[in-house]
């Protein structure tokens, strides 16, 4: 399913090259989850964590687990922190 608000962006794409776990920020564009294209290759359970993670971001939070814990409080998820083959201590959620 594709997200209206999640677009490709030049700039998340550089910051992916540089950090390897870096996939996505927000409050460069408004209202907009801003991805680098290796997003898209990521398993959903990489991605929709990583989206949760932004909106938490946009709801207000400024440091990197409070934007989980707001996400968690806002939408019911679980946020983990695992060291994948797609960057360390990327956020996911797992299927109960």
């Amino acid at each position: 399913m594709k997200l209206p608000f999640v677009k490709e962006c030049a700039l998340a794409n550089k910051e992916h090259q540089r950090h390897k776990r870096q996939y996505a920020h927000v409050h460069h564009k408004t209202g907009v989850i801003c991805v680098a294209n290796a997003f898209f290759d990521l398993p959903s359970i990489y991605k929709a964590a990583l989206v949760f993670h932004e909106l938490g971001h946009l709801a207000g939070a400024d440091g990197e687990l409070e934007a989980d814990k707001l996400a968690e409080e806002m939408f019911g998820v679980e946020i983990e922190r695992v060291d994948s083959e797609f960057g360390e201590n990327l956020e996911c959620l797992f299927d109960d």
